[in-house]
């Protein structure tokens, strides 16, 4: 009995997608007419209307495909890697976009160029369906000029332009298909419309393809935009400008704490570019350094606090950056994220690498200086809490503090003072501010918890704009 199959494009199809489903649904009555019975279906009632007549005039009856799916099937997604309208695996997926999920994925300038590098051995593609590949790759590409286009593809795209005689000029014009800004404004700024679900977060990606001087109604469909996040309550809604005069592009990141824009100077491409780093702020585990003392003469209550917060911190999915010491209240803290199985970072210098030893379910970088090392755990976190410590902590501490104060984008840096330990030193602040040698805006930098409940506070204000913060950092990186 043959296996029936159906091969499912992604929402929203655009150019590429029906073409590559078009083929393969072809390829496979060919070279799988004996053992599978593999079907191109498309579920969307309403499609693009600039995409239809762009496929349709190269001889593609999108009609033919538009059914509802069946679930008694196996399924192969094409021009995509996940998909909420199914709710088995798929036997197969073929995309042109590699992603932390599957990071095997062969990029490249479109899928229905990918089919032709894996299938031409078996297959005998005629003129009019490599034509059709090549107008899926110039439109996937802006006529080449996206980042994404490899070497590889440019050489096949020329080997096969000449090997078939097609008329390049033609399908670089259709590349540089302009949106129809003359539409309504609810059917515009859905134009390529893609749907991601990274982890527990839903965000949605649109795009127009726009000349110079029609940049200011970009105005009216990011209002679209924003109005869309809060209706179907996403994440983030990431929209693209991208200006066909200077091949250009302007990505804008929208969530509940705002919009942040991202200029590139070069036509960017959403999927290997912009979503993967979208998809990595989503889905990459949070980092936090403890900097805490390492003395195992310290009074047993700060062991005590130290046992607590760590266990909060991994029971919120932190990994751990810290300075390599197992001993006192710093090694407190690396036996509760070791035995909850958590990924630890051991920072340390070389006079003191021995103790590395005794730190064997980590890994380890070695420093030149402490300096350094302070860097080094500055840089590999997210969030930096300071426990109780003793001068190396406490000069730590201000390194860190000075740090935030000359980046663009700082650290969320909290004291915790616990049983006022570190008053001394916010006394010491005080006494700066006094003497005019600090202003008042110097709490503007870290921020201040005298017990587990504050601690708690400060942290979960931190997570709901997590997202957001990294959002606007690559937004003006």
């Amino acid at each position: 009995m043959k296996q029936k199959l159906t091969i499912l494009g992604h929402a929203n199809p655009d150019v590429d997608s029906i073409v590559s489903g078009y083929l393969l649904e072809r390829i496979f009555e060919v070279i799988h007419a004996c053992d599978c019975q593999a079907e191109f279906v498309i579920p969307d009632q309403t499609l693009d209307s600039e995409t239809v007549q762009v496929v349709e005039k190269y001889g593609i009856d999108v009609s033919k495909y538009q059914k509802p799916l069946e679930s008694d099937c196996a399924y192969l997604l094409l021009d995509h890697y996940q998909d909420a309208r199914i709710t088995k695996e798929p036997v197969k997926i073929i995309d042109h976009h590699p992603t932390s999920q599957f990071p095997s994925i062969e990029q490249a300038a479109s899928t229905a160029l990918i089919l032709y590098r894996m299938y031409h051995d078996q297959y005998v593609f005629s003129k009019a369906e490599v034509e059709k590949i090549l107008l899926a790759t110039y439109i996937d590409t802006a006529s080449l000029h996206s980042t994404k286009v490899t070497e590889q593809d440019r050489k096949d795209v020329k080997q096969l332009l000449e090997q078939y005689q097609i008329d390049e000029k033609k399908l670089y014009e259709e590349g540089l298909l302009l949106t129809d800004l003359h539409q309504d404004p609810e059917t515009v700024f859905l134009h390529g419309l893609k749907k991601y679900q990274y982890a527990d977060a839903s965000v949605w990606s649109s795009y127009v393809q726009i000349k110079e001087e029609d940049h200011d109604q970009v105005a009216s469909l990011l209002e679209q935009c924003k109005k869309t996040r809060e209706e179907q309550h996403l994440d983030c809604y990431v929209f693209l400008e991208h200006n066909m005069s200077s091949f250009k592009t302007t990505a804008y990141f929208i969530t509940k704490d705002g919009c942040f824009e991202k200029q590139y100077d070069q036509y960017t491409s959403r999927g290997s570019t912009i979503m993967p780093m979208v998809e990595q702020i989503y889905t990459s585990p949070k980092q936090v350094t403890a900097f805490i003392g390492s003395s195992s003469r310290c009074h047993e209550n700060f062991e005590h606090q130290a046992d607590i917060v760590s266990d909060y911190l991994q029971a919120k999915g932190y990994r751990l950056a810290f300075g390599a010491c197992s001993s006192g209240v710093m090694g407190k803290c690396y036996q509760v994220f070791r035995d909850h199985k958590k990924q630890i970072l051991s920072i340390t210098v070389e006079k003191f690498q021995e103790d590395l030893a005794n730190l064997p379910e980590s890994d380890a970088m070695l420093a030149d200086t402490t300096f350094d090392r302070t860097k080094q755990l500055y840089q590999n976190s997210d969030l930096v809490v300071f426990l109780p410590g003793g001068t190396g902590t406490i000069s730590e501490f201000f390194a860190c503090l000075e740090e935030n104060r000359t980046v663009d984008y700082g650290k969320e840096i909290i004291l915790y003072n616990a049983n006022h330990y570190y008053d001394p030193v916010l006394e010491a602040i005080e006494h700066c501010i006094r003497e005019g040698l600090n202003g008042e805006d110097i709490y503007d930098y870290f921020q201040v918890a005298n017990d587990m409940e504050e601690l708690i506070e400060l942290i979960e204000g931190y997570e709901k704009r997590y997202h957001s913060e990294k959002l606007k950092r690559l937004a003006n990186h």
